[in-house]
């Protein structure tokens, strides 16, 4: 996440700190160490001290999830973009519906992956958000990145299905399936 605007986020620390976020209970907070990594605090009575002494913040929290979520964006983007401007082959698994172009199983792969660590993070999300009830600003920004999220994958969704007619069939399973 500290790259160049114009840099293709690290794919591997975005999933990561979407899967942090899909951890998160209610009655935790997070913070992030020196890389941007998130991190699920202990819950301890040295807690707040140690937030007040690191400089951490329920808004400086908010900040680096909103940047997870806008890498994340980068990317999913920066993929569908990719599969719109290569010539497509003539089958695949994954279909994009409103084109009837099939897309790139890697590329699939990867979209794939970030719906469900979105899906995580949006639950994380509701429990972050019933951390911080009592502020209307921190909860009302939370649930707008979850909002956000969810209609994200509600778009990637819709331009991927499997088409489970396409599939290879390996003869050799098939008969061991009948036995």
């Amino acid at each position: 996440m500290s790259n160049s605007t114009d840099e293709r986020p690290n794919v591997d620390e975005i999933l990561l700190n979407l899967k942090i976020i899909g951890c998160i209970k209610k009655q935790d907070r997070l913070t992030r160490n020196d890389t941007d990594v998130l991190e699920i605090e202990i819950n301890d009575m040295f807690q707040g001290v140690r937030r007040w002494w690191h400089g951490r913040s329920r808004s400086e929290t908010i900040g680096t999830i909103r940047r997870v979520i806008q890498a994340s964006f980068q990317i999913t983007d920066s993929t569908l973009d990719h599969e719109r401007n290569q010539v497509k082959p003539s089958g695949g698994f994954y279909e994009n519906t409103s084109h009837n172009v099939y897309f790139n199983e890697e590329n699939s792969n990867l979209l794939q992956r970030f719906v469900k660590e979105m899906n995580g993070a949006a639950t994380g999300l509701d429990n972050l958000k019933f951390t911080y009830l009592d502020d209307t600003r921190i909860s009302s920004e939370i649930e707008i990145l979850k909002e956000q999220l969810e209609l994200r994958i509600k778009k990637i969704n819709s331009l991927l299905k499997i088409d489970i007619h396409t599939l290879p069939v390996d003869s050799d399973s098939s008969q061991d399936s009948v036995k």
